[in-house]
């Protein structure tokens, strides 16, 4: 039995949808036990499969996996089965695909009800900063500018605590009565992707019950990607139940390996509209401040107003005039989350040469495009940082655009590329016009029609 396109949710509409609330912020991830498993840690079952031989049970599949765990306990002790479950998940092996995958989309918030730290252990790989919120008194202490990692059920560096006997999950509520409760505020504020998540527990899907029954149809929705199963005669149901009681839109898919091509496509869209501006200079001349102050208004005007969002690292000058002007344009139309619109990441006074590079790689990397302009120095006429910067989008395959008639470096870069415009197709139409037009209106329509045409 399929789906009928009314209960089944698109690629296409889900990257559009996805795209847009991951660019501003306000996605959250929510991964269960399916993740863990491609980074090489067992499922419940097998992580359970020794209590049940130790029980002389004969099949795992006919026994609710609490129930099974409380048996063990009742048994043998809650110490004997912190054994079992430290031996299997407190391991050294973290890596996996479709976390790194996951970790380039930048979430804010990621929540599990996975005991190991796969995800912490990548976040620290790239040098990104992580809280692990695992208990209520953990609540006190969330961080909004590092990802905070809610972990639902516990943590393995707390077993005493973890969510695994039916004495846990009967008293969830009760123990962890905080944690829920920002659950449920989460659910409601943002919007949710679950990955690697069956829905077989009652948590979330009671979390977003209650909440339905009290917004009830203006309540959003939130999102999964779920492998299909066409000769299961309950999937059908399964996946409509979601959809009509908790808001749970699905993504169908034929393979597990369609999530990693998903999610690349959906980092893909999301970079595509992050544009990094390179450029700096000191004192310039009264024609050329001139142009530089209107150019720099133009191009935050247009760049933002199709939707692009803007990252720079503050260059000499270019913050008073880029900056003021993308703010004043958003002021003027009500875009508040400005954090969101404009990403400002300024190079310290003092900073060493080799923090500088790291820096300028970071605020590349998380761009699609590089423009280029100006280029002034206070001691040389062409700046060094500027030219490292085009170096850096050069190997990350960025696309380049130097807007060759704002001079000094920009020009210098706008010569190379020129000289190796094969390099460089998108351009081709734009190539001397970048160079000799001195419109900053008609030079911001170029660029936006540049980034439009980028596949």
């Amino acid at each position: 039995m399929h789906l009928s396109l009314s209960q089944n949710i698109s690629k296409e509409q889900f990257l559009s949808i996805l795209s847009k609330k991951l660019l501003d912020e306000n996605l959250s991830l929510f991964v269960g036990a399916g993740i863990s498993i491609e980074a090489g840690y067992p499922a419940w079952q097998n992580l359970l499969a020794p209590c049940l031989k130790q029980l002389k049970l004969s099949n795992i599949k006919d026994i609710d996996l609490f129930k099974l765990a409380q048996y063990y306990v009742n048994e043998f002790g809650a110490p004997a089965l912190s054994d079992v479950i430290s031996e299997n998940i407190d391991r050294l092996e973290y890596k996996s695909e479709i976390i790194e995958i996951l970790i380039e989309s930048k979430f804010k918030q990621i929540w599990t009800t996975n005991f190991d730290k796969v995800i912490e252990k990548n976040l620290e790989k790239r040098h990104i900063r992580s809280k692990t919120i695992h208990s209520n008194y953990d609540l006190t202490h969330i961080n909004d500018n590092i990802v905070n990692v809610f972990k639902l059920n516990g943590d393995i560096s707390d077993l005493q605590n973890i969510v695994i006997t039916q004495d846990d999950i009967e008293g969830h509520e009760k123990t962890r009565e905080l944690m829920i409760t920002f659950l449920k505020k989460a659910l409601v504020s943002d919007t949710f992707l679950f990955l690697g998540y069956s829905f077989t527990d009652s948590l979330v899907l009671n979390c977003i019950k209650k909440i339905h029954d009290c917004l009830g149809n203006s309540m959003g929705y939130h999102y999964t990607i779920i492998k299909n199963e066409p000769d299961n005669p309950y999937f059908f149901y399964f996946i409509k139940d979601l959809e009509q009681r908790y808001h749970i839109k699905t993504l169908l898919i034929d393979e597990y390996s369609d999530i990693h091509t998903i999610l690349r496509e959906l980092n893909r869209r999301v970079t595509l509209k992050k544009v990094f501006i390179s450029g700096s200079f000191d004192v310039l001349p009264e024609e050329e401040n001139q142009f530089a102050d209107r150019l720099c208004k133009e191009l935050s005007n247009k760049i933002l107003s199709s939707g692009y969002r803007i990252i720079t690292g503050m260059g000499r000058k270019i913050e008073n005039y880029l900056a003021g002007h993308a703010m004043q344009y958003m002021l003027t139309n009500n875009i508040f989350n400005i954090e969101r619109y404009l990403i400002m990441r300024p190079f310290q006074e003092l900073m060493p040469s080799e923090d500088k590079f790291r820096h300028r790689n970071m605020l590349i990397e998380d761009s699609s495009s590089v423009i280029f302009i100006f280029g002034k120095s206070v001691d040389l006429k062409y700046s060094i940082g500027v030219k490292e910067e085009f170096e850096i989008a050069k190997s990350k395959k960025k696309v380049i655009i130097p807007i060759g008639s704002t001079g000094y470096q920009s020009e210098i870069i706008w010569q190379e590329v020129k000289d190796n415009i094969t390099l460089y197709p998108y351009l081709e139409r734009y190539i001397d016009q970048l160079k000799t037009n001195k419109d900053p209106e008609i030079i911001a329509e170029i660029i936006i029609d540049i980034l439009q045409n980028i596949d």
